[in-house]
Formats: structure tokens, sequence, C-alpha cells
């Protein structure tokens, strides 16, 4: 069953005349957010879009890159559900990163998520585990990651996310103990 829409017609509907309105006979589409959601890519009209922030849900990102002006790069948010690798040069150059990992993802890119170049990251686990974090977190410190570096990591209802940021202050507690009147 349909929902409707504002404007009296069904979603359906509504969704075809917008893509008709759109792209229907433009070349190109300047829009500060722009989402890549139909997995029938190679059924979409030729377009150039021009954008600031990409969400990617149902396509890897070098799949819809002939779609997106290669001056929309460095994008300043770049959100993506599947990858190959997070070493993508367009994904690294992205200025936040936003990711969904899903617990059969964790284990094959762990490797890759520990390496992720980019200064601000934001995960959605569907289960976070304090190895994770500090993984990330000692990749960082181990290869010079910038100085205020992000990282936000957030998982689904009933998450140990309070046992893990308790192990992580503990665990930052020690190290300033052990830096203690040591002189830089």
């Amino acid at each position: 069953m349909s929902r409707p829409c504002p404007i009296g017609l069904i979603y359906g509907e509504a969704r075809k005349k917008i893509k008709m309105y759109y792209l229907e006979g433009r070349m190109c589409i300047y829009a500060d957010r722009f989402w890549f959601s139909n997995n029938e890519g190679e059924n979409f009209p030729k377009f150039n879009v021009t954008t600031n922030d990409l969400t990617v849900s149902e396509f890897e990102i070098g799949d819809i890159l002939q779609y997106i002006n290669p001056n929309s790069f460095p994008l300043k948010e770049l959100t993506i559900k599947y990858f190959d690798g997070l070493i993508h040069p367009h994904i690294c150059s992205a200025k936040k990163l936003c990711f969904d990992l899903s617990d059969d993802q964790r284990n094959g890119y762990a490797t890759s998520i520990v390496a992720i170049q980019n200064k601000n990251i934001e995960m959605e686990y569907e289960i976070l585990e304090y190895v994770d974090v500090m993984g990330i977190i000692r990749q960082w410190v181990e290869n010079g990651k910038e100085t205020d570096s992000t990282l936000v990591c957030y998982g689904h209802y009933g998450d140990r996310t309070d046992e893990i940021v308790t192990e992580l202050r503990n665990k930052f507690s020690e190290i300033m103990s052990e830096l203690a009147g040591v002189d830089d």
C-alpha cells in the first residue's frame, strides 16, 4: 500500500514526477545534498551532478562516479552503505565519512577500518565492540592522525556503549598517569 503524498499523488507517482522535473532533459544538476539509492544504476539517464554531500546506499562509489562532477571532490560529507574498501581516493578525500557496518562486514573490513585516513568518521555498527574503537584510536596514534580528528561510533539499542566508554576512559586515564611529569 502506497502512502499519500502532500500533493495528492501516491508515492510512486510523486517520485516519477519529481524525477521527470529534475532529471528529464537536464544534463547538469547542482545540489547541496544528493542521494543515489536506486539499485538500477544502468537505467539512470545521463546527467552530471555537482554536490557537497553525497549519500550512496545501493551502489559502491566506483559505480556512480560517472555521474559526479569531478569538481565535487573533495566532498564535505560522504555516506556509504556498500564498499569494497575504504581506501578509494574519493572516500579518503571526504572531509567527513559516514558508513554503516554490519557484523559480517566488520570482520572482513577490520584492516580497512583501522586504516581510514579521513579526519572525521561516523560509523554505525550493528554491534559495537571495544576492540574496534580502540583499534582505530591505536592506529591513529601510531600513524600520526591529525589533531582534532573525530570518531563517532553508534550502534543499535542494547549495545554496550556505556561499558565501552568506561573502558576507554580507564585506558586513557592510565595513559595520562604514565605521561604525568614527562616533558615534551
